[in-house]
């Protein structure tokens, strides 16, 4: 595999759900503290994920596939739909990747369901296929990610399930 640097910055953003909360309105206040944190963003009130992500995603496109907090990490956007509503997503990820293979840490829900998507890498777009990474193949890759990114070895210790890594494969 590819070196898989990743800042802590950017896991500590791309990490918020292994924040323990009590209240879904403290999960989003502190979403939004970290948002400001890194990003380094002025805003008036509340801006939700849909909002972030539309500033992330406006930046990535600007700067041919670089946003200045993530400078140092690999980030892609993630054309997909919804597993229940059928709507279609777009977010902002952070990956990983191997001679031909982008790998993210992330639900599989919506790639089980509809496992064609598209992502944008750089200033490119392309079709792949999503497909949830097996045991014992995850283990090892999640492994070595966490090597790369200490917040994901400590998301790990927070959970008993296995956090799944999908695999985005060129069609």
């Amino acid at each position: 595999m590819a070196s898989m640097a990743i800042s802590q910055t950017t896991l500590d953003l791309l990490m918020l759900w292994r924040v323990s909360v009590n209240t879904k309105q403290e999960y989003w206040q502190n979403y939004q503290l970290t948002i400001r944190k890194h990003f380094h963003l002025s805003f008036r009130g509340f801006m939700g994920v849909t909002e972030c992500n539309q500033k992330i995603i406006k930046g990535f496109r600007a700067n041919n596939g670089v946003v200045e907090a993530f400078r140092v990490a690999n980030l892609l956007i993630l054309h997909s739909i919804g597993a229940k509503s059928g709507e279609p997503r777009v977010n902002p990820l952070a990956y990983f990747n191997d001679k031909s293979d982008y790998f993210i840490v992330a639900s599989y829900q919506g790639s089980a369901a509809n496992p064609q998507v598209t992502i944008e890498v750089g200033s490119s777009e392309q079709s792949v296929e999503a497909a949830a990474v097996a045991e014992p193949d995850r283990t090892d890759l999640y492994k070595m990610i966490a090597a790369q990114a200490p917040a994901f070895a400590e998301h790990q210790t927070k959970t008993t399930r296995a956090i799944p890594i999908i695999r985005l494969s060129a069609v």
